[in-house]
């Protein structure tokens, strides 16, 4: 696997949860969640709390409360949540109201994988969100400006 990241903003969002009190941590797929759960104990140590968000139910290999009940995923995060619905990404219109809270109320957004993406770059960002994935298909790659199978740390900020 190449390791090289084609966008690398891995120092600003450093620097974003140096500066926030809370992240929300969005996952991915089901057999990430052990190495997300290394990236979540180095953000824990730049200050802020862990919010981690699987999904509401099985939606293709996503990470499920299933899942992170059976890495116990709550020792690493500060809070475990589902979005309340078994939908790629985040859906506006089938997650629960306690996932849309936090959603809106969120400081950071740390948002893996390219479901994610896609459904996060329907809208502008109300905060900054910090997508870390691999550029699968020739449009998300477009998309970000790398080509096709490169790994990105890209962050999206709210208009000003």
């Amino acid at each position: 696997v190449e390791a090289d990241l084609a966008v690398d903003q891995v120092d600003e969002l450093r620097l974003l949860c140096e500066n926030a009190k809370e992240v929300l941590f969005l996952h991915d797929n089901a057999g990430e969640v052990v190495l997300d759960m290394i990236l979540i104990r180095e953000i824990k140590r730049l200050g802020p709390k862990v919010i981690a968000v699987v999904k509401g139910g099985p939606v293709l290999n996503d990470a499920t409360m299933v899942d992170a009940d059976e890495v116990n995923l709550a020792e690493y995060a500060d809070e475990v949540i589902d979005t309340g619905a078994p939908a790629i990404g985040v859906n506006l219109k089938r997650n629960s109201k306690e996932f849309l809270d936090r959603f809106h109320s969120a400081e950071l957004i740390v948002a893996k994988g390219m479901g994610n993406f896609e459904s996060l770059t329907e809208f502008e960002p109300e905060s900054p969100i910090a997508h870390i994935m691999r550029t699968k298909c020739i449009p998300v790659a477009e998309h970000v400006g790398v080509p096709r199978n490169k790994n990105v740390v890209l962050i999206r900020y709210p208009p000003e």
